[in-house]
Formats: C-alpha cells, sequence, structure tokens
C-alpha cells in the first residue's frame, strides 16, 4: 500500500545516494505517497529534505507545487511555485499551476494575472487562454472571455468543455446563433454538461 512504499522510499533516500537524482526521485515518490494517504505533515517535512538537497531545481519546486495543490496545501503550494518562478522565470508551466491555485483560493485577479504571464511567455500553449478564459466568464466578463475561449478553440477545436463555455459565453452576450452551434458541437464532442443546457 502507499504506507509502506512512502516508508520504503524514505529510507531508501535516507541512504544518501551519492546519485542526487535518484535520492531526489526517492523523496519525491515517498511525498506523493504520504500525501495520497493523508500524511500531509510527514509529507512536507519529507519535501524539505528533498528541497535541501537540490534547493536550485525549478522542476523540482514545480512539481512540488502540483503535488500539494492537489492535496488542498494551497499555503506550501504556493510558496514552492514562487521559488520555481525566482529560479526560472521564462518558464510558464509554474504561472499556470500558481494561477489555478489562486484561482481555486479565490484570488481571481492573481490567477489573471499569472494566466496573462503564461500566455506572453508561451502563446502557443493553450491552457492559460483556457483557464483564464473561463474564469473570466465565471465573472460575467464576457467580451474578454470571449476572445480567450476562442483562442483556445481554435488552438483545440476538440475539446467540447471549452466549446460549451465558448457556447455559454456566446449566448451570455446575446448570440444566440453562434450560442446554438458551439453547444451542439460541444454535446457531439460527449461534453455532458452542454446536454443539460441544450
Amino acid at each position: 500500500d502507499q504506507d509502506e512504499a512512502s516508508e520504503r522510499f524514505y529510507k531508501i533516500a535516507e541512504q544518501k545516494s551519492p546519485d542526487r537524482a535518484h535520492t531526489a526521485r526517492c523523496y519525491q515518490r515517498a511525498v506523493d505517497c504520504l500525501i495520497g494517504v493523508g500524511r500531509i505533515d510527514k509529507g512536507i517535512d519529507t519535501y524539505h529534505r528533498l528541497i535541501a538537497l537540490i534547493a536550485d531545481s525549478a522542476r523540482i519546486y514545480t512539481w512540488a507545487g502540483d503535488a500539494f495543490g492537489k492535496a488542498g496545501s494551497n499555503d506550501i503550494a504556493l510558496e514552492a511555485y514562487d521559488k520555481a518562478i525566482e529560479l526560472e522565470p521564462s518558464n510558464f508551466v509554474p504561472y499556470i499551476n500558481r494561477g489555478w491555485t489562486y484561482q481555486t483560493i479565490g484570488k481571481t485577479e492573481k490567477a489573471l494575472s499569472d494566466y496573462s504571464k503564461a500566455i506572453e511567455l508561451n502563446p502557443e500553449e493553450i491552457m492559460p487562454f483556457t483557464n483564464r478564459g473561463i474564469l473570466l466568464y465565471n465573472q460575467a466578463r464576457y467580451e474578454e472571455a470571449l476572445k480567450d475561449l476562442k483562442k483556445s478553440v481554435e488552438m483545440d477545436p476538440q475539446s467540447g468543455g471549452v466549446r460549451r463555455y465558448l457556447g455559454l459565453t456566446q449566448y451570455h452576450l446575446g448570440n444566440t446563433e453562434d450560442a446554438r452551434w458551439e453547444l451542439n458541437i460541444a454535446r457531439g464532442l460527449g461534453d455532458k454538461e452542454a446536454e443539460e443546457v441544450i
């Protein structure tokens, strides 16, 4: 089980192999297992041991932010993303993930700022357009949402969920024909929530 696995990985990591990458992977697996069984405090302790070993890796901090964010430890997740961004400010990924964490805890303006920065760093990445568009939709900022959601659909026309939000945005802007069109496509792509709207 995960509890036993976490102990096994932890013990291997504590042996401090000369191969830092191997030791780091063992600590990562231990943290994942600990979080999986709800032992957040032990996971945090193990994470700090990992950071002491590899304090200069933006990738490790991004992973930690993801792991703790999924566990609901948003403060630790945000600290990890902050450090990842400090170490590698040109990497768009921690901006997207930190934006999602901010969105989760209701700090929408900070989330929008992070999504915008991710778009600035990599305008070919769909996720910040999608996340920002849906967040703007949820704030009833339909004109702004429309631009991002159209861009997302342009990048991935097969996303039923994005097409549903685009259809709903069109509906709120009074474009009923466009709304119906997008919602029908979303339904055809298997989006169950679009079926409930139509």
